[in-house]
């Protein structure tokens, strides 16, 4: 497939006066995405792909309105990363739905404001 035969990603929801990331976990959540496609376990235009094909089922799904949010981009963009890793085997379905129980049998402490500082990504280079 040639570069200009891939899907595109959809704008990020919000204008530029807005933030684009309302709560931490959706910074997270993207952080893991570039991580993972930086370590090379899985290409730009196959997360693109993934991620295109979550909005479309999300979209399709009934109840779903046009005007689809932060929050909603946000876990079509999750549900495009779990189906993902575990496509590529990075993960099983039943590491996630484990760690996700855990997570809500024991919720981090915090003070309810999302993180509005920029998220750092760096790949470590060296040994340590």
């Amino acid at each position: 497939m040639r570069p200009d035969e891939l899907p595109s990603l959809p704008p990020l929801p919000g204008g530029s006066s807005e933030p684009v990331f309302n709560e931490p976990w959706e910074a997270s959540a993207f952080a893991i995405a570039v991580s993972l496609n930086q370590a090379g376990l899985f290409s730009w235009p196959e997360w693109v792909a993934c991620l295109s094909e979550a909005i479309k089922e999300a979209e399709a799904a009934p109840g779903s309105g046009a005007d689809q949010g932060a929050d909603q981009y946000y876990q079509q963009w999750l549900a495009a990363l779990e189906k993902l890793v575990i496509a590529k085997n990075i993960l099983d379905k039943q590491a996630i739905d484990s760690k996700q129980q855990h997570l809500r049998d024991n919720p981090a402490p915090h003070d309810h404001n999302a993180r509005r500082e920029p998220i750092a990504i760096a790949r470590r280079t060296g040994a340590t």
